[in-house]
């Protein structure tokens, strides 16, 4: 019985095509997931791009009341990073590592 098995080669053919088939799936899916992987990239630096240079810049004028009573104003101007590929190092000294600027005045 076990020859008789061993000689048997009536599914051969199918396997052996089978076996074809799902090679060259696994290629077609190899090379769509790379293009989808690439296209996915693509757009998400396009988003990062336009986030980055989104302006948050805000100004509050002062409102002083008519009893005299009086409310600062407030402003920030938003500075636009370089475009990619134009970064400079700027070295900081190591007493401003840690900091908050605040109109000009350094806070430790």
């Amino acid at each position: 019985m076990l020859l008789r098995l061993y000689r048997d080669e009536s599914g051969f053919i199918i396997s052996a095509e089978l076996v074809l088939i799902l090679v060259l799936l696994v290629i077609g899916l190899t090379v769509a997931l790379t293009a989808l992987r690439d296209a996915l990239i693509g757009e998400l630096a396009g988003t990062a791009n336009a986030l980055n240079r989104l302006d948050q810049s805000y100004r509050i004028p002062a409102v002083v009341g008519r009893n005299g009573s009086m409310t600062a104003g407030s402003f920030f101007t938003d500075v636009l990073p370089p475009p990619i590929g134009q970064v400079q190092a700027v070295e900081v000294p190591p007493q401003y590592e840690r900091c908050i600027q605040v109109g000009g005045t350094v806070l430790p």
